[in-house]
């Protein structure tokens, strides 16, 4: 699995997949020329998949914020680790990206 986060790269492939079951529905070759906005006014569709894959992340984060049981679940993501951090790479967290 790789993560939580969605980054650039991720998005390019959801994007894809999205278009491509479009296109799979249109029954349209992978060897035709025919634009994504074509497809899309075919289809009569928007590109939502992003939009909700985000708006169901936020709703698990509400889920796991309100219930005593995930407890530790919520030390984790809201917690601060006590110490410095080694020098790296800064990478996206999940919380950061749900302010995004």
């Amino acid at each position: 699995m790789r993560g939580w986060t969605i980054k650039e790269d991720l998005r390019k492939r959801l994007e894809a997949f999205e278009m491509w079951t479009f296109r799979r529905m249109l029954a349209i070759s992978w060897t035709r020329k025919v634009f994504n906005e074509e497809v899309l006014r075919r289809v009569n569709q928007r590109r939502e998949l992003l939009h909700t894959i985000k708006i169901r992340k936020v709703a698990y984060l509400g889920h796991v914020l309100r219930h005593e049981r995930y407890e530790l679940l919520q030390l984790i993501m809201m917690g601060k680790v006590a110490g410095r951090r080694g020098v790296s790479r800064r990478k996206k967290s999940w919380l950061r990206n749900i302010r995004e």
